[in-house]
C-alpha cells in the first residue's frame, strides 16, 4: 500500500539557501548530497517506526520558510498502516526542559511536534507505482513489471548498479 502525508521538518538541510524556496525530488537545482541526506533521514526514521512493514519513502516536494520545511512524502508499506505509531509520545523524542516545538524521530529526523499531531495518511489506490511522479530520477523511465516497478536508465545513460527496494521494485542508478 502507498500513502501520502505531509510533515514539517527542521531545515537542517539548508534547502532555503540552495533552492528558491522549494525542493522537488531529483531536482537539478539541488545538490545530490542534500537530496540524499533528506531522503535517507526520512527512510531511516520511518523504517525505525514501522519496521519490516515499511518499504520506501519518496520525498516528493518541500517548501521552506528559511527555518523549517513542509514536505509531501509518499510512503510504501507491505500492508496498510495507521498514523497511530507516529502520534505516540515515545516515537518522537524531546527534552521536557527544551520545548522548542520540535522532536527527534531516531536516528536523525527532526520534526515539528504540531505537524505530527495532524499527520494523516491518504491511501493511493493505484497499483501502478509508476504513477508516483517522483518514483524515478529524471535519468530513468519507470516500467511496471507485474506488481513491481523498475526505474530503467534512459537512452544515453548507463547503469552503475541496481538499487533494490525490498519486494516493491528496483532502480538503475544511472550516469
Amino acid at each position: 500500500k502507498t500513502c501520502r502525508t505531509s510533515l514539517t521538518l527542521l531545515d537542517k538541510y539548508n534547502i532555503h539557501t540552495r533552492a528558491s524556496g522549494s525542493l522537488k525530488q531529483h531536482s537539478y537545482s539541488l545538490s545530490s548530497v542534500q537530496n540524499e541526506d533528506l531522503e535517507k533521514d526520512v527512510m531511516d526514521a520511518f523504517r525505525g517506526v514501522y519496521g519490516n512493514n515499511f518499504k520506501r519513502a519518496l520525498v516528493e516536494s518541500c517548501n521552506s520558510d528559511g527555518s523549517k520545511i513542509q514536505c509531501n512524502i509518499s510512503l510504501m508499506f507491505n500492508k496498510t498502516e495507521s498514523t497511530d505509531r507516529l502520534k505516540v509520545n515515545y516515537t518522537c523524542l524531546s527534552s521536557d526542559d527544551d520545548d522548542n516545538g520540535y522532536c527527534l524521530i531516531p536516528p536523525k529526523l527532526v520534526v515539528e511536534k504540531e505537524s505530527l499531531k495532524k499527520v494523516e495518511f491518504t491511501v493511493i489506490e493505484s497499483d501502478n507505482k509508476c504513477s508516483l511522479e517522483s518514483l524515478c530520477s529524471p535519468r530513468n523511465d519507470c516500467i511496471m513489471k507485474g506488481p513491481k516497478f523498475h526505474c530503467e536508465c534512459k537512452k544515453g545513460y548507463s547503469s552503475i548498479y541496481i538499487q533494490e527496494y525490498s519486494d516493491i521494485g528496483t532502480e538503475d542508478i544511472c550516469v
